[in-house]
This record gives C-alpha cells, structure tokens and sequence, in this order.
C-alpha cells in the first residue's frame, strides 16, 4: 500500500492537487475452479464490497451481479540465521460475479509478474471493447 501525504489545503493555493486513492485492485487466476462468470482480484485490505463494486463498475463500466470477499493469512516464516518469525502481508482475495459469462481467465503460464499485471490489464480493456 502506498501511503500519500499532500500538503495543507490554502485558500487560494494555484496549485491543482490531483487525489488517488489508495486502492488497488489485481486480477488472479482461480485457485478453486469457478463458473465462467466469476472472476478473482487480490485487492487492498481496506477495500470493502461496495468499495469492490463501486471500483469496477464507475471506473471500467463492468456490471456487478455479486462480490464476495475473503481475507486470507501471510505465511509465516522462520528466519534461518536469527530464527525470528516473519509473517507475510495478508492478502484480500475478492470474488466477482459478472452479467455475462464470457469473461474467462486466459492461459497465462510461464509469464512473469510484470507481464501477467499488463495482461491482466489487457483482458479488461478487451472486454470493455468489445462490450
């Protein structure tokens, strides 16, 4: 999560000031097999379902039938050298039900993380196009 901090508002400061929020939103591949109009995106903790569904539907004009969310638990690790525990960040996985069911989580092995990012972008412009 990216933390902004933007100065002090002044009455007629000239200055535009462009607020984003701190949301972000990934679309992952199912781990358990979904029906073809249910898609997955690991999201920011702070987001809940109606933050979901208003994301998708204002920004990219995606119609939402329903949202599920669930917060899953980092791994824990055990440093080897020092033996402290390190926890991974929890990850909120958040499961989409679309109107239509011709959205479908394409064949994507042997990319690397950038590349799935961008194509993952890619097939939500896709289907934004082609409406």
């Amino acid at each position: 999560m990216s933390t902004r901090w933007y100065p002090i508002y002044q009455r007629g400061n000239p200055q535009l000031r462009v607020f984003l929020p701190n949301f972000w939103m990934k679309i992952v591949r199912p781990a358990p097999k979904q029906l073809p109009n249910v898609v997955q995106f690991q999201c920011s903790i702070e987001m809940t379902k109606h933050d979901i569904r208003n994301y998708l539907e204002k920004i990219y004009n995606i119609p939402v039938v329903d949202v599920r969310t669930k917060i899953s638990l980092g791994k824990f690790k055990r440093d080897v050298g020092k033996g402290y525990i390190i926890k991974d960040d929890d990850i909120k996985n958040a499961f989409v039900v679309l109107v239509s069911n011709n959205f479908n989580c394409l064949n994507i092995k042997g990319l690397n993380n950038n590349q799935y990012i961008l194509w993952s972008i890619l097939v939500l412009l896709y289907r934004l196009i082609s409406g």
